[in-house]
């Protein structure tokens, strides 16, 4: 089954004005687009390109966009080693973007087990990536920009039950990993969800708190940071 076709505008709230030059020889729907056609609109700009025309994208088949997600998550090697640094910076950034792919974790058109799958996938993702590109602020902010931006027809991740379980789960996996930055990454992660849980009088604060605390969560540090977060914001108020 297809999903209902999804539109990305570019930022600025209209299309983006230019296209870029791999979108314009494969057309703007995902669906259209075989996997190494995709990587390339995801990763191949041409260095000065400019990055808003990323978002300017339909999806007709969100089980296609979710597929190419799994299977660059679970067999990320060798295909980004054709890209350089900066051209997989860019693409990490875009991914987990309010402009970027993962609404369609929430499109329950999908099985959720597919979806849940492929919210786990991330994990080796990271893993594999931390080699290639270990100082990628991209990375470490993974789970911060997935928990703000993963959006699709109003719904975000706190309102979908199984995807909000297997966020927390494979968030609890990055503070598990033996990796430093994978690790830093799941306590960014970590650290945020509950800073929204707790903001928003969310009664799964507690569960939450107990599964990132028996993973490792440094709960010193996020004590620490909830206070100053209170604090900025008596002061704003």
């Amino acid at each position: 089954m297809r999903a209902a076709e999804h539109w990305s505008q570019a930022a600025g709230g209209g299309y983006a004005a230019s296209t870029p030059k791999n979108m314009a020889v494969h057309g703007s729907d995902i669906a259209t687009m075989n996997y190494q056609q995709w990587l390339d609109f995801t990763f191949g700009s041409a260095p000065g390109e400019p990055w808003q025309p990323y978002g300017n994208y339909r999806c007709s088949d969100s089980w296609r966009l979710l597929g190419y997600l799994d299977t660059l998550f679970t067999r990320p090697l060798p295909a980004l080693h054709r890209y350089t640094t900066e051209q997989l910076e860019r693409g990490l950034w875009f991914i987990p973007s309010a402009k970027g792919y993962l609404w369609c974790w929430l499109d329950t058109n999908i099985s959720s087990s597919k979806r849940a799958a492929c919210v786990r996938s991330a994990l080796n993702f990271h893993a594999c990536l931390d080699g290639l590109l270990p100082d990628a602020m991209a990375l470490h902010m993974w789970w911060d920009s997935v928990l703000a931006y993963t959006q699709y027809e109003g719904r975000s991740i706190l309102e979908d039950r199984d995807i909000f379980s297997t966020v927390v789960a494979a968030i609890a996996l990055f503070l598990h990993n033996s990796q430093p930055r994978v690790r830093l990454a799941g306590e960014e992660g970590a650290e945020r969800l509950l800073l929204i849980l707790e903001k928003t009088k969310d009664k799964r604060l507690g569960a939450a708190s107990r599964v990132f605390q028996r993973a490792g969560l440094d709960w010193e540090r996020y004590a620490r940071r909830s206070l100053l977060v209170d604090s900025m914001r008596g002061q704003l108020c």
